[in-house]
């Protein structure tokens, strides 16, 4: 009888295997399916800022090599979200819509880009690029945002300072503050980058000129 018991035990184990793996799988497949439901609702669409690819700078250069430092911001704006102003003191971000990098980050390579292409300096780089630095640029992001205060309009506003230092001893050279506000033709996130994209024309062109005026 023992003999028998076990025999029926053990006819009944890959049946109840069978079906808790077949249960593990159906509950697996499921799970996968909510996975990349979730993932597709949630991909954000990603934004880019564009450097200006003429500026004119007249008889302006320099011989020296210059340093673009990353931006100092306030933590609001130091992420790669697209900043929102629905009042005066009130900001919030975008939803599901995102820079192509953190704003200092992505604000540091177009300056730098729009500085090189000018083809007025020794060099242009950024921190880690093994320059021989003669002058420090150092930026500051006071205002990236898309001001939707009153209702049905939008506006671009950008508010950068920036100051030019002698890297040898620290002096400032020279140092100034940008300001550019540009209508949106919508409060949509479509329309308020472009619009950003317009006015950061605008402050890179000012700041490219005022940079090699300075040096």
């Amino acid at each position: 009888m023992i003999g028998a018991k076990r025999r029926r035990e053990n006819t009944q184990k890959p049946d109840a295997r069978h079906r808790a793996g077949v249960f593990a799988a159906c509950l697996a497949s499921v799970l996968l399916a909510g996975c990349s439901t979730l993932g597709l609702e949630a991909a954000p669409r990603i934004y880019d800022l564009r450097a200006p690819t003429a500026i004119d700078v007249g008889g302006s250069q320099t011989s020296r090599q210059l340093l673009v430092a990353e931006p100092a911001a306030v933590r609001f704006y130091a992420t790669d979200r697209i900043v929102v102003r629905d009042s005066g003191d009130t900001l919030a971000y975008f939803p599901g819509a995102l820079w192509s990098d953190a704003l200092p980050e992505l604000l540091q390579a177009r300056f730098a880009e729009a500085l090189e292409r000018t083809g007025r300096a020794r060099a242009v780089g950024r921190p880690g690029q093994g320059l021989l630095i003669d002058t420090r640029l150092v930026p500051e992001i006071r205002a990236f945002e898309i001001d939707v205060a009153s209702a049905g309009a939008a506006t671009a506003v950008i508010d950068i300072s920036l100051k030019v230092m002698n890297d040898a001893n620290g002096r400032i050279l020279a140092s100034q503050s940008f300001l550019t506000r540009v209508a949106a033709a919508s409060d949509g996130v479509d329309d308020g980058v472009e619009a950003l994209n317009v006015a950061l024309d605008a402050i890179l062109r000012e700041m490219v000129v005022f940079v090699l005026d300075a040096v």
